[in-house]
């Protein structure tokens, strides 16, 4: 499903995620970021709270690479993460993510 998508897996693969199903979950979110882009911004968003380490990580590199701004106070809290290397990741994403302001002005 992940390497040969298709729009009619894209349900089964949200319910995945959305179940935090060990790695196929953040293999299917990584698949649904790459196949629809900021149409999967919902679900990249709600992967950041509460979710396995493994999951929000690939969600904080979609936030990045699809540049949502959306997400930046749930990121913000992230900071305070019991999972240092969770810490880093957000760190590094609000850093990038500041860099869209600062080529803004």
């Amino acid at each position: 499903m992940a390497t040969h998508f298709h729009r009619a897996y894209i349900p089964l693969m949200t319910k995945e995620v959305q179940h935090q199903a060990a790695h196929t979950g953040a293999t299917f979110l990584r698949a649904l970021v790459n196949h629809m882009g900021q149409e999967a911004s919902p679900l990249i968003i709600e992967c950041l709270v509460g979710n396995t380490d493994e999951l929000r990580e690939v969600a904080l590199v979609a936030v990045a690479e699809l540049r949502l701004h959306a997400a930046v106070p749930i990121i913000r809290g992230m900071m305070n993460d019991t999972n240092p290397s969770m810490r880093e990741v957000a760190r590094q994403v609000l850093l990038d993510m500041n860099s869209d302001y600062n080529e803004d002005s």
